[in-house]
């Protein structure tokens, strides 16, 4: 009963569907048509020509397997010379012969490859009724045929007017079917199309007076006309097959950039007029160099073509996928699900690549960064959406979260952000920028051990911009190497200005990855802490996991020197990266942050607080001060005591302010100035 339901469902939302409306007509046409024929016993000639009628037949529908795509079309439309059977057994033996030529030949092509029912259906009739109408237009106009006679000069005219009917019955009726498959507006696409299609059909039909005239002459001369065609077919094929090589990639047979953008095109136009979503993925295979460098190029070549076949499998019939570069996919989804939708299927796509690959006798593991972009949320236009899905794609490798949607706040390429970019280099020149500084506390004695330094940015038109909007733009461009500088700069000159009264803290700035592959930068470090009187230990320099793996040596060898001259070194974030125990092994390292995502949810996750115990126990046996940021609540201090953590930083403890307002706030404290021993600091998305 329920299958039943389910036909009926298909049924009535079939019959809502403009193609399926307009193919219901045509088909009603053409069954109306063969009934008029049949009830005026037009059909009766056929059994005087029985011989004619077959080979005509047999040879219209093999000529439907040598059928070519039509010029410049991305739909399933085609040309074919069954159109030429058609006409020409209609000028040689009448209406009956050249309907069922053309429309039988498409009826047993149709039936013998299994088309869809509608549309062996759709096309049959379609084929009636272009021969009925070349049929009426010859009949109107001439005694064409002429029993036994060749065709005389007088019935050219006529025989041009019937070939132009049979052309616009058939080609119309084939563009409006593609124009409303498609979504498109039927006049755009019939006057696109139309005339490409009538022009290429024209030729065949043109040519059907020469072929009809050739076997009133001798039929022996028939095969001679098929040698034009032959090579007209040969180097319609070469041509094909040249645009098949400059729209794929010859490695993994999947389409390329070129393709993509063009079909990427067409959906866009095509969602426009239908509301559809249209959705764009882009992956990049992580670590892919590795393959290359470690198995050679053959190999890895292989590791693609099998990444390639298992992204066919999880795309939908009717998506695209495509290779854009070296270790690029691209997927666009037609009809898409929408941003949740796509994620969705992007966790699908990293689950097939996490199945090992058997590759030289290895099983391997792959992973890919996916970013992606929908339309018309995220762009109008195809190379719009695709620089939009990368952007996303290189936030998921950068953050190694995976998968990212499109995100315009994160877009360091937008018109807006490039302006903002501008605005900040002269900005950092103009003094625009501002420290806050967040107080750090010795868990066991309540002491400030410490401050770290937050830039902000204090923009002539939009006030104080927090350091989340603007950092990571920074990190794209030279900028950053400035900004830095600046703040290292100012948070020294506060700690000498401090010392002058009497305050006695360690400052902490955060240290972006692009400053540890700068060679100058344990000089320019010394310079600043004797130009401002100021000793090595004064300073401590946070840094991330992610910013050690650009170039681990390099870095190894700058943290090195500044570790050799007192300035203290903290790993911040510490937990969310890969290589944790790795890094503390390998750099100089005083202090570790635990990742505020840990504490925040101490007391409710008994992961996060089994991470966090383990992470001070760590700490502790290695000799190393652990800070715990993000602390908010006592009951989270209190929790952090138990476990032994020595410094904490958080709203519960202060949030960011500027310097005065600090020295208020220890002041209010009843605070120790000096203060000797550990020190550490806090991180808060900033340099």
């Amino acid at each position: 009963m329920d299958s039943q339901h389910s036909r009926w469902r298909t049924l009535r939302a079939r019959a809502a569907d403009p193609v399926y409306r307009f193919a219901g007509l045509v088909i009603a046409l053409g069954a109306a048509t063969l009934a008029a024929f049949f009830a005026f016993h037009a059909f009766d000639a056929i059994a005087d020509r029985p011989w004619p009628t077959l080979v005509f037949t047999a040879l219209a529908a093999a000529s439907e397997s040598v059928s070519l795509k039509s010029p410049h079309q991305h739909d399933d439309s085609r040309i074919s010379p069954s159109n030429l059977l058609a006409f020409s057994a209609l000028l040689m033996y009448g209406t009956a012969v050249g309907i069922v030529t053309f429309g039988g030949g498409v009826l047993i092509w149709g039936i013998v490859t299994r088309h869809q029912p509608v549309k062996v259906a759709f096309n049959t009739a379609q084929y009636v009724l272009a021969i009925a109408a070349a049929a009426g237009v010859l009949t109107a106009l001439s005694h064409v045929p002429h029993p036994g006679m060749p065709i005389h000069p007088g019935d050219l005219p006529a025989i041009g007017a019937a070939g132009l009917a049979l052309l616009c019955v058939n080609d119309l009726g084939s563009v409006v079917v593609t124009g409303l498959a498609m979504g498109i507006p039927v006049g755009a696409h019939l006057k696109r199309n139309l005339a490409v299609i009538l022009l290429v059909d024209g030729i065949l039909v043109g040519f059907a007076p020469v072929a009809v005239v050739a076997a009133r002459f001798s039929p022996g001369t028939i095969p001679l006309l098929a040698l034009p065609f032959a090579a007209i077919y040969y180097s319609a094929r070469q041509a094909d097959r040249r645009e098949q090589e400059s729209t794929h990639d010859a490695l993994t047979g999947l389409g390329n950039r070129t393709l993509f953008l063009t079909r990427a095109e067409q959906e866009l136009e095509r969602a426009r007029h239908t509301g559809d979503g249209v959705g764009m993925l882009v992956l990049d295979l992580d670590n892919f160099k590795d393959f290359n460098d470690t198995l050679g190029h053959g190999e890895a070549d292989a590791l693609l073509a099998g990444v390639a076949e298992r992204l066919r499998s999880a795309a939908g019939p009717d998506d695209l996928v495509a290779r854009l570069g070296s270790d690029d996919f691209g997927l666009l989804v037609v009809r898409a699900p929408g941003a949740a939708g796509l994620e969705e299927l992007g966790v699908l796509i990293r689950a097939a690549l996490d199945e090992a690959f058997l590759i030289a006798g290895l099983r391997l593991g792959v992973s890919a960064s996916v970013g992606i972009a929908c339309a018309p949320e995220h762009g109008a236009d195809a190379e719009s959406l695709i620089r939009r899905a990368d952007v996303a794609m290189q936030r998921a490798k950068l953050q190694r979260t995976g998968i990212e949607t499109y995100d315009p706040a994160s877009d360091p390429y937008s018109p807006e952000r490039l302006v903002l970019a501008g605005e900040l280099r002269e900005g950092i020149g103009r003094g625009e920028l501002v420290l806050h500084y967040q107080p750090k506390l010795a868990v066991e004695s309540g002491e400030v051990v410490g401050v770290e330094a937050l830039v902000r940015w204090r923009h002539p038109q939009r006030g104080l911009i927090p350091p989340i909007e603007f950092i990571e733009l920074a990190e794209r461009t030279d900028v950053i190497g400035a900004l830095t500088m600046n703040v290292l700069r100012m948070a020294l000159g506060q700690m000498e200005a401090w010392r002058r009264v009497g305050i006695r803290m360690p400052v902490a700035v955060n240290l972006p990855a692009q400053m540890l592959l700068d060679r100058d930068l344990p000089g320019d470090v010394a310079s600043l802490l004797a130009r401002h009187g100021l000793t090595a230990d004064s300073l401590e320099l946070e840094i991330t996991e992610s910013s050690l793996i650009h170039d681990p040596h390099r870095s190894a060898q700058i943290l090195d020197e500044l570790s050799t001259m007192g300035v203290r070194i903290a790993i911040d974030d510490f937990g969310t990266g890969y290589s944790s125990l790795a890094w503390l092994k390998r750099f100089p390292v005083d202090e570790i942050k635990v990742d505020r995502s840990f504490v925040t949810d101490l007391l409710a996750d008994e992961s996060d607080a089994a991470i966090v115990r383990s992470t001070i126990e760590l700490g502790r046996s290695l000799g190393v001060v652990v800070v715990a940021e993000g602390v908010e609540t006592a009951e989270a201090l209190e929790r952090l005591a138990e476990y032994g953590c020595d410094v904490v930083q958080g709203y519960l403890v202060s949030r960011p302010v500027p310097a005065a307002q600090l020295v208020t706030w220890l002041r209010a404290r009843d605070s120790r100035w000096q203060v000797a021993g550990r020190r550490s600091q806090v991180s808060d998305h900033t340099v």
